[in-house]
């Protein structure tokens, strides 16, 4: 599953997140938590202020460890089912994270203040209707 990322567009990345579990493992850069360097050991140096975009979020896991760190956390990602499972679980753990499906590629300019938290595996989205 290495580097498999780089050769993938959106409806390939859909259809390893629709097939994801615990049990059967398709996503190789899903943790099942929030990324140890990337984000853990950011966020507890201060790194992360204000509102917090992260691109490429999967299942939110670093989205959500943010946000309840009392950030406005913002995470998109272009697998429709892996934002589904993000929302769902933010909802079963409490945590405010607003997720959303968005093409990286076509961002928003005028978020002012917003800023990525982490793209660990970097993939086309699709903007949000």
């Amino acid at each position: 599953m290495a580097g498999q990322s780089a050769h993938l567009d959106n409806a390939g990345f859909e259809k390893l997140y629709a097939e994801h579990t615990a049990e059967k493992p398709a996503v190789s850069w899903d943790l099942g938590a929030p990324q140890p360097v990337v984000v853990v050991e950011l966020a507890g140096r201060g790194a992360f202020g204000g509102d917090v975009l992260e691109v490429g979020c999967g299942f939110g896991e670093n989205a959500m460890f943010l946000a309840g760190r009392g950030l406005r956390v913002t995470g998109v990602d272009g697998a429709p089912s892996a934002i589904a499972r993000a929302r769902e679980t933010a909802a079963e753990r409490g945590v405010d994270v607003t997720f959303g499906v968005a093409d990286a590629l076509v961002a928003d300019r005028g978020r002012g203040g917003t800023r990525p938290a982490a793209d660990v595996a970097p993939q086309r989205h699709r903007r949000p209707a």
